[in-house]
Protein backbone atom coordinates (compact mmCIF):
# COMPACT_ATOMS: atom_id res chain seq x y z
CA UNK A 1 0.00 0.00 0.00
CA UNK A 2 1.40 3.30 -1.15
CA UNK A 3 0.38 6.73 0.45
CA UNK A 4 0.11 9.95 -1.40
CA UNK A 5 -0.41 13.44 -1.64
CA UNK A 6 -0.19 15.70 1.25
CA UNK A 7 -1.32 13.98 4.36
CA UNK A 8 -1.35 10.57 5.19
CA UNK A 9 -4.42 9.90 7.14
CA UNK A 10 -6.99 7.41 5.86
CA UNK A 11 -10.13 8.61 7.82
CA UNK A 12 -10.04 13.22 7.33
CA UNK A 13 -7.27 15.06 8.64
CA UNK A 14 -4.79 16.73 5.92
CA UNK A 15 -5.39 15.89 2.46
CA UNK A 16 -4.47 12.85 0.66
CA UNK A 17 -5.21 9.24 0.90
CA UNK A 18 -3.81 5.63 1.10
CA UNK A 19 -3.86 3.78 -2.78
CA UNK A 20 -3.90 0.46 -3.60
CA UNK A 21 -1.72 -0.04 -6.57
CA UNK A 22 -4.97 -1.58 -8.70
CA UNK A 23 -5.74 1.69 -7.97
CA UNK A 24 -3.80 3.83 -9.68
CA UNK A 25 -4.56 3.41 -13.54
CA UNK A 26 -8.09 4.13 -12.84
CA UNK A 27 -6.95 7.39 -11.33
CA UNK A 28 -4.99 8.74 -13.82
CA UNK A 29 -7.76 9.05 -15.24
CA UNK A 30 -10.00 10.38 -12.95
CA UNK A 31 -8.01 13.13 -11.33
CA UNK A 32 -10.78 15.80 -11.96
CA UNK A 33 -12.82 14.18 -10.23
CA UNK A 34 -10.60 14.39 -6.96
CA UNK A 35 -12.43 17.47 -4.73
CA UNK A 36 -9.95 17.01 -1.39
CA UNK A 37 -7.00 18.80 -2.59
CA UNK A 38 -7.02 22.51 -0.78
CA UNK A 39 -5.41 24.24 -3.78
CA UNK A 40 -4.20 23.41 -7.17
CA UNK A 41 -0.49 22.58 -5.80
CA UNK A 42 -1.47 19.54 -4.07
CA UNK A 43 -3.23 18.39 -6.63
CA UNK A 44 -0.25 18.83 -8.85
CA UNK A 45 1.78 17.15 -6.39
CA UNK A 46 -0.89 14.28 -6.42
CA UNK A 47 -0.50 13.66 -9.89
CA UNK A 48 3.08 13.91 -9.96
CA UNK A 49 3.34 11.47 -7.69
CA UNK A 50 0.75 9.33 -9.35
CA UNK A 51 2.66 9.21 -12.58
CA UNK A 52 6.03 8.18 -11.26
CA UNK A 53 4.28 5.49 -8.93
CA UNK A 54 2.17 4.30 -12.34
CA UNK A 55 5.59 4.52 -14.07
CA UNK A 56 7.62 2.67 -12.36
CA UNK A 57 5.18 0.01 -11.24
CA UNK A 58 4.49 -0.40 -15.23
CA UNK A 59 8.65 -0.79 -15.48
CA UNK A 60 8.70 -3.38 -12.62
CA UNK A 61 5.83 -5.28 -14.52
CA UNK A 62 7.42 -5.82 -17.75
CA UNK A 63 11.25 -6.58 -16.61
CA UNK A 64 9.02 -9.56 -14.07
CA UNK A 65 7.43 -10.58 -17.74
CA UNK A 66 10.48 -10.47 -19.42
CA UNK A 67 12.36 -12.12 -16.60
CA UNK A 68 13.50 -16.09 -17.51
CA UNK A 69 15.92 -18.38 -16.12
CA UNK A 70 18.67 -19.76 -19.03
CA UNK A 71 19.50 -23.62 -18.07
CA UNK A 72 22.58 -25.31 -20.84
CA UNK A 73 22.46 -28.80 -21.52
CA UNK A 74 25.59 -30.60 -21.93
CA UNK A 75 27.78 -33.11 -21.43
CA UNK A 76 31.41 -31.46 -21.62
CA UNK A 77 32.43 -30.60 -18.54
CA UNK A 78 34.93 -27.83 -20.00
CA UNK A 79 32.26 -26.32 -21.35
CA UNK A 80 29.93 -26.18 -18.95
CA UNK A 81 32.74 -24.61 -16.51
CA UNK A 82 33.26 -22.33 -19.25
CA UNK A 83 29.94 -21.01 -19.61
CA UNK A 84 29.49 -20.95 -16.01
CA UNK A 85 28.29 -17.49 -15.63
CA UNK A 86 26.35 -17.24 -18.87
CA UNK A 87 23.28 -19.45 -17.44
CA UNK A 88 21.26 -19.97 -14.50
CA UNK A 89 21.96 -23.63 -14.23
CA UNK A 90 23.17 -26.61 -15.93
CA UNK A 91 21.42 -30.29 -16.87
CA UNK A 92 24.73 -32.35 -16.96
CA UNK A 93 24.81 -35.66 -18.50
CA UNK A 94 26.70 -38.47 -20.64
CA UNK A 95 26.13 -39.25 -24.28
CA UNK A 96 24.17 -36.43 -25.62
CA UNK A 97 24.46 -38.12 -29.14
CA UNK A 98 21.37 -40.29 -27.46
CA UNK A 99 19.55 -37.70 -25.67
CA UNK A 100 21.37 -38.24 -22.57
CA UNK A 101 22.24 -40.65 -20.16
CA UNK A 102 23.47 -40.82 -16.78
CA UNK A 103 27.11 -39.35 -16.40
CA UNK A 104 30.19 -40.51 -14.15
CA UNK A 105 30.84 -39.40 -10.80
CA UNK A 106 34.46 -38.51 -11.31
CA UNK A 107 32.44 -35.40 -14.20
CA UNK A 108 30.31 -34.50 -11.34
CA UNK A 109 32.48 -34.42 -8.56
CA UNK A 110 34.50 -32.37 -10.91
CA UNK A 111 31.69 -29.52 -12.35
CA UNK A 112 30.46 -29.76 -8.51
CA UNK A 113 33.86 -29.12 -7.04
CA UNK A 114 34.56 -26.04 -9.28
CA UNK A 115 31.16 -24.51 -10.49
CA UNK A 116 28.83 -21.72 -8.94
CA UNK A 117 25.79 -23.10 -10.96
CA UNK A 118 22.92 -25.05 -10.21
CA UNK A 119 23.61 -28.47 -11.35
CA UNK A 120 21.14 -31.06 -12.47
CA UNK A 121 22.44 -34.50 -13.35
CA UNK A 122 20.69 -36.80 -15.35
CA UNK A 123 19.47 -40.39 -14.71
CA UNK A 124 18.83 -42.19 -17.30
CA UNK A 125 20.39 -45.86 -17.70
CA UNK A 126 20.61 -46.50 -21.28
CA UNK A 127 19.86 -45.04 -24.82
CA UNK A 128 16.18 -45.99 -26.05
CA UNK A 129 12.82 -45.89 -24.80
CA UNK A 130 11.77 -44.74 -21.64
CA UNK A 131 9.56 -47.91 -20.18
CA UNK A 132 12.22 -49.67 -17.98
CA UNK A 133 12.46 -52.76 -15.93
CA UNK A 134 12.26 -53.51 -12.38
CA UNK A 135 16.37 -54.34 -12.69
CA UNK A 136 16.66 -50.96 -14.61
CA UNK A 137 14.81 -48.89 -11.80
CA UNK A 138 16.80 -49.94 -9.42
CA UNK A 139 19.77 -49.59 -11.47
CA UNK A 140 18.90 -45.80 -11.75
CA UNK A 141 18.11 -45.83 -8.09
CA UNK A 142 21.67 -46.51 -7.14
CA UNK A 143 23.29 -44.23 -9.36
CA UNK A 144 20.85 -41.45 -7.64
CA UNK A 145 22.31 -42.70 -4.30
CA UNK A 146 26.11 -42.07 -5.61
CA UNK A 147 25.37 -38.78 -6.32
CA UNK A 148 23.00 -37.99 -3.21
CA UNK A 149 26.56 -39.05 -1.23
CA UNK A 150 28.78 -36.72 -3.23
CA UNK A 151 26.43 -33.87 -3.13
CA UNK A 152 23.83 -33.48 -5.68
CA UNK A 153 20.69 -31.66 -4.56
CA UNK A 154 18.91 -31.67 -8.55
CA UNK A 155 17.65 -34.79 -10.69
CA UNK A 156 16.21 -34.96 -14.26
CA UNK A 157 14.47 -38.21 -14.45
CA UNK A 158 11.23 -39.89 -16.31
CA UNK A 159 9.83 -42.82 -17.62
CA UNK A 160 6.64 -43.83 -19.07
CA UNK A 161 3.93 -46.90 -19.07
CA UNK A 162 1.46 -47.63 -21.74
CA UNK A 163 2.14 -44.23 -23.56
CA UNK A 164 1.66 -42.15 -20.10
CA UNK A 165 3.95 -40.87 -17.38
CA UNK A 166 4.77 -43.65 -15.29
CA UNK A 167 3.73 -42.45 -11.56
CA UNK A 168 4.48 -45.41 -9.88
CA UNK A 169 7.90 -44.93 -10.87
CA UNK A 170 8.37 -41.50 -10.75
CA UNK A 171 6.80 -41.14 -7.40
CA UNK A 172 9.27 -44.05 -5.82
CA UNK A 173 11.94 -41.84 -7.83
CA UNK A 174 10.86 -38.69 -6.16
CA UNK A 175 10.56 -40.35 -2.66
CA UNK A 176 13.94 -42.33 -2.65
CA UNK A 177 15.42 -38.39 -3.45
CA UNK A 178 13.09 -36.59 -1.23
CA UNK A 179 14.11 -33.67 -0.80
CA UNK A 180 16.18 -33.22 -3.27
CA UNK A 181 14.34 -31.93 -6.52
CA UNK A 182 13.86 -33.70 -9.45
CA UNK A 183 12.62 -32.39 -13.06
CA UNK A 184 10.79 -34.43 -15.37
CA UNK A 185 12.22 -34.71 -18.46
CA UNK A 186 10.95 -34.81 -21.77
CA UNK A 187 9.78 -38.45 -21.59
CA UNK A 188 6.65 -36.34 -21.26
CA UNK A 189 6.31 -35.62 -24.69
CA UNK A 190 5.73 -39.04 -25.83
CA UNK A 191 2.66 -39.18 -23.37
CA UNK A 192 -0.60 -39.23 -25.22
CA UNK A 193 -2.35 -37.17 -22.59
CA UNK A 194 0.63 -34.19 -22.04
CA UNK A 195 -1.74 -31.94 -20.00
CA UNK A 196 -3.47 -34.54 -17.77
CA UNK A 197 0.43 -35.83 -17.13
CA UNK A 198 0.52 -32.53 -15.90
CA UNK A 199 -2.03 -31.85 -13.64
CA UNK A 200 -0.64 -35.46 -11.93
CA UNK A 201 2.93 -34.40 -11.82
CA UNK A 202 1.81 -31.48 -9.46
CA UNK A 203 0.82 -34.34 -6.90
CA UNK A 204 4.44 -34.77 -5.91
CA UNK A 205 6.38 -32.76 -3.81
CA UNK A 206 9.73 -32.54 -4.79
CA UNK A 207 9.03 -32.32 -8.58
CA UNK A 208 9.60 -28.61 -9.54
CA UNK A 209 10.37 -28.69 -13.29
CA UNK A 210 9.50 -30.35 -16.32
CA UNK A 211 11.32 -29.98 -19.02
CA UNK A 212 9.65 -30.27 -22.54
CA UNK A 213 9.32 -29.02 -26.42
CA UNK A 214 5.41 -29.51 -26.49
CA UNK A 215 5.27 -32.86 -28.10
CA UNK A 216 6.73 -31.72 -31.19
CA UNK A 217 10.76 -31.14 -32.71
CA UNK A 218 11.21 -27.59 -31.68
CA UNK A 219 9.84 -25.08 -28.96
CA UNK A 220 8.23 -23.45 -31.59
CA UNK A 221 6.46 -26.06 -32.81
CA UNK A 222 5.19 -26.88 -29.74
CA UNK A 223 4.48 -23.36 -28.43
CA UNK A 224 0.78 -23.79 -27.85
CA UNK A 225 1.31 -27.13 -26.16
CA UNK A 226 3.18 -25.42 -23.91
CA UNK A 227 1.73 -22.46 -22.72
CA UNK A 228 -1.30 -24.83 -22.39
CA UNK A 229 1.46 -26.78 -19.75
CA UNK A 230 2.14 -23.21 -18.21
CA UNK A 231 -1.38 -23.13 -17.32
CA UNK A 232 -2.03 -26.68 -16.28
CA UNK A 233 1.37 -26.43 -14.14
CA UNK A 234 0.39 -22.70 -12.43
CA UNK A 235 2.79 -22.03 -9.47
CA UNK A 236 3.56 -25.45 -8.55
CA UNK A 237 6.14 -26.47 -11.39
CA UNK A 238 8.08 -24.53 -13.42
CA UNK A 239 7.65 -25.81 -16.83
CA UNK A 240 11.29 -25.50 -19.06
CA UNK A 241 10.44 -24.93 -22.55
CA UNK A 242 13.31 -26.79 -24.66
CA UNK A 243 13.82 -27.82 -28.45
CA UNK A 244 16.44 -26.29 -31.04
CA UNK A 245 16.49 -22.76 -28.61
CA UNK A 246 19.71 -21.03 -28.81
CA UNK A 247 20.60 -17.71 -27.82
CA UNK A 248 20.06 -16.17 -31.22
CA UNK A 249 16.33 -17.01 -31.32
CA UNK A 250 15.39 -16.79 -27.60
CA UNK A 251 14.01 -13.74 -27.24
CA UNK A 252 11.83 -14.73 -30.06
CA UNK A 253 10.64 -17.58 -28.61
CA UNK A 254 10.05 -16.02 -25.31
CA UNK A 255 7.78 -13.38 -26.86
CA UNK A 256 5.87 -16.72 -28.36
CA UNK A 257 5.39 -18.70 -24.99
CA UNK A 258 6.46 -16.29 -22.05
CA UNK A 259 7.62 -19.77 -20.36
CA UNK A 260 10.52 -19.00 -16.86
CA UNK A 261 12.77 -21.20 -18.28
CA UNK A 262 14.35 -21.94 -21.51
CA UNK A 263 16.69 -25.06 -22.04
CA UNK A 264 19.12 -25.64 -25.21
CA UNK A 265 22.80 -27.16 -25.99
CA UNK A 266 23.57 -23.61 -27.95
CA UNK A 267 21.18 -21.36 -25.67
CA UNK A 268 24.33 -19.38 -24.30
Amino acid sequence: MFSFGAGAGRGGGRAGRYLLISEIDPVRSQFSSFSVFQNPSQKLLFVQECNFVFCAVSYLRKMILNYYKIELCTDDVSLALAKDNACDQIEFCADLENDGLTPTIADVNKLLAQSNTLIKVMIRCRAGNFEYTQAEFENMLSQAKAFMEIGVQNFVFGALSNQRIDFKLMNAFCEFVFPHKVCLHKAIDCSENIIEDVVLAKGIPNLNEILTSGGAATAIEGAEVIKNMIRAAGDDIDIIAAGKITSSNLAEIHELIGASVYHGKRIV
